[in-house]
């Protein structure tokens, strides 16, 4: 629920910067912000997410000094490839077609996201759920006041940078705090043993996360270079995305608290629980998805002027392919347990091809609605190749596959609907209505049955 609300805090106020930026300024902050996501991956080297498995490993009595020792390895990779970046910054600048300051900006917001990230991870994997929404909450709020107010004192040309600056300030301030409540708690800078075992899980999801930000990334960059009106492409594109994310910030949601629990049922070889459970979880998920996919033509219209409008088509595929990357998660999650961190890069790394030959395919055809398919086919290829990988390589995954396909088909159903009835609003939401509604009866059933038994 802490994810849902401060991920929701900063959909709920898409309207204000859809309102304040023009369809290009907002295309050229989605460009920044798939830079950011690159020089992320350099500078985190994703060492948070060994948390989880460090505390099975070293128990809660070292995990302090364990994300201390981790956190100083970031510390020095971030100076290094800081000072590369401010020897060779024309040279990168020229490159990647973005001024001086916004890449210095998002360098530093990088760093200073990943101090946050790691904490975060750290009270995730000790199920401390009150600070994580605490410090959550916190860097939310002060990152979204900031933005409004400095995308407020820019001119029409550079909105975008209030938002990239506002969300810089914010990083300093709450990831300045973090670093310095990290390093005082856990007392250590950096212990052989800690940065080998963070190392080996996490240097192969290098290639994982920039497959990844190929995948997710790539279509907005090659609308830039494949279209005309490129800015204003990437700009639409931008936006059904944002919308078609909800159903990512659900599942982000949902895997934060699954992840920990999961873990531990694999440690107690409890495969009864493990499948029950799941069938559960899906079985919500895939009510939620329906939901938002049947209401999200209004969404689309509220949440921005009319100019944005022509994403409405291509939410309901891009959903689409965030539901496949819940269904992903599950192999995945089950590869990082056995700490096979190889496999989650290779088949990143076979999506990211598929998806940059669909899109030079379907792009000049098809323009944004093109970026929006090639991507579900590419997520869809990750999620079949993961579970092949987990059930006939790794073995002994505990989920069949008709035990995750079958919620598939009344997704698939959701979005034929969609389509057809996208001019029937009443019918639509209707259905939305009806289809909640059975759900919240079959829970109170379900919670009654056990409190009898009980």
């Amino acid at each position: 629920m802490g994810t849902v609300l401060v991920q929701g805090i900063n959909f709920l106020l898409t309207p204000i910067f859809t309102r304040l930026m023009s369809v290009d300024n907002y295309g050229m902050l989605s460009i920044c912000t798939m830079w950011a996501t690159v020089f992320s991956t350099f500078i985190t080297l994703q060492i948070h997410g060994s948390i989880n498995n460090a505390l099975i490993a070293y128990g809660k009595l070292n995990i302090n000094q364990y994300v201390s020792s981790i956190q100083s390895i970031g510390l020095l990779n971030f100076l290094v490839l800081m000072t590369i970046g401010l020897t060779f910054s024309d040279f990168f600048c020229s490159i990647l077609q973005i001024p001086k300051s916004i890449f210095i900006a998002l360098i530093l917001t990088s760093f200073f996201q990943s101090a946050i990230q790691m904490l975060l991870s750290k009270f995730v994997a000790e199920k401390k759920h009150k600070q994580y929404f605490l410090l959550s909450f916190i860097s939310t709020i002060l990152s979204v006041v900031l933005s409004v107010v400095l995308v407020l004192f820019q001119d029409g040309s550079t909105k975008y940078y209030g938002k990239i600056y506002g969300t810089l300030y914010s990083c300093i301030i709450i990831g300045a705090i973090v670093l310095i409540y990290v390093f005082i708690k856990g007392k250590t800078f950096i212990k052989k043993e800690y940065a080998v075992f963070c190392l080996s899980l996490t240097l192969p999801l290098i290639m994982h996360s920039l497959s990844q930000i190929v995948l997710g990334q790539s279509d907005r960059y090659m609308l830039k270079i494949l279209t005309v009106d490129a800015n204003y492409n990437v700009g639409i594109y931008g936006y059904a995305h944002t919308i078609g994310a909800v159903i990512n910030m659900l599942w982000l949601a949902f895997n934060y608290a699954w992840v920990p629990w999961y873990y531990d049922k694999c440690e107690q070889n409890d495969k009864k629980s493990i499948v029950d459970m799941t069938n559960k979880y899906c079985g919500i998920f895939t009510v939620l998805t329906i939901c938002f996919i049947l209401i999200s033509p209004e969404i689309v219209k509220i949440m921005a002027p009319v100019e944005y409008w022509t994403g409405i088509y291509t939410v309901p595929i891009i959903a689409l392919g965030f539901f496949f990357m819940f269904l992903y998660s599950f192999p995945v999650n089950y590869e990082f347990y056995k700490r096979s961190t190889i496999w989650i890069s290779i088949g990143t790394i076979i999506a990211a091809l598929i998806n940059i030959f669909l899109n030079f395919t379907l792009i000049p055809k098809f323009t944004v609605f093109g970026a929006a398919f090639a991507t579900l086919l590419s997520y869809m290829a990750l999620f079949l190749f993961h579970f092949f990988i987990s059930k006939y390589v790794i073995k002994d995954f505990q989920i069949t596959f008709i035990t995750l396909a079958k919620y598939l088909l009344p997704v698939l159903i959701a979005v034929g609907i969609y389509f057809i009835t996208i001019n029937l609003i009443w019918f639509r939401w209707m259905l939305c209505f009806g289809i909640a509604v059975s759900v919240v009866i079959v829970i109170l059933k379900y919670i009654l049955l056990q409190n009898d038994r009980s």
